[in-house]
């Protein structure tokens, strides 16, 4: 059930860059068989500098209720970075990213990212999906999972170009949102999106803010598309 509307803020920082530079200077992962492509700080942002993950909820939340709603919510939040793969098509398979819904074992209803690179690549950004007409029932299946967090790892995956092909077939792309520096970009976590691509061969890391927000409560307002007019 969709529960928030896509939407896209631009120059969400008073001072992109110096986010830009702190998220440049901390500790990442090293990659691994991760859900994700890419390598997210070590550390959650609340706990590297939890002004400011309070500041960018805040700010974020204020977009959709009122300050004094009563509204609560958790959140999980931290950097990531993508290196491109060594592909000259931009477009290879396996340099774009895999459709899918962010888990909702924690309860995530709203999720984004803000686009950190100064002069990001085209099609570099968002892409917004949903299941062709004959698929609607179209489950991810499971080799989709596993052979994607290998290919995460960077293990050799070869067979995994097929899967992929196989899985992005059951979509059809609805929304691009081009990656523009201190671009904010949120929708439901039941909708399907990845990263359009990783960016281009020797190009720099996809560098991004992403957040997670779950168990929204509010006394005296829905989400905003179950609200009664």
């Amino acid at each position: 059930m969709k529960y928030f509307p896509i939407t896209v803020i631009d120059d969400f920082f008073d001072d992109p860059a110096a986010v830009k530079n702190f998220a440049e200077s901390v500790e990442y992962n090293d990659p691994n068989e991760t859900n994700y492509p890419g390598v997210t700080s070590k550390k959650p942002i609340p706990e590297l500098y939890p002004q400011l993950a309070d500041w960018i909820q805040h700010k974020l939340m204020s977009i959709f209720y009122h300050q004094d709603s009563g509204v609560g919510w958790d959140v999980d939040m931290e950097f990531q970075k993508i290196a491109p793969y060594d592909f000259d098509d931009q477009f290879h398979i396996l340099n774009c990213g895999i459709p899918h819904i962010d888990s909702t074992a924690n309860a995530v209803v709203l999720a984004g990212l803000i686009y950190l690179n100064e002069n990001p690549s085209l099609d570099t950004g968002t892409s917004i999906f949903c299941k062709k007409k004959g698929c609607e029932f179209y489950m991810v299946p499971e080799e989709v999972v596993k052979f994607s967090r290998k290919y995460h790892s960077t293990s050799d995956s070869t067979e995994f170009i097929h899967i992929a092909q196989r899985h992005l077939s059951m979509f059809e792309e609805t929304v691009r949102i081009q990656a523009k520096f201190n671009r904010m970009v949120i929708y439901s976590a039941d909708d399907y999106h990845a990263q359009t691509t990783y960016g281009v061969k020797g190009g720099p890391d996809r560098l991004t803010l992403r957040f997670f927000i779950n168990n929204i409560v509010c006394s005296d307002q829905n989400m905003p598309l179950l609200r009664k007019f």
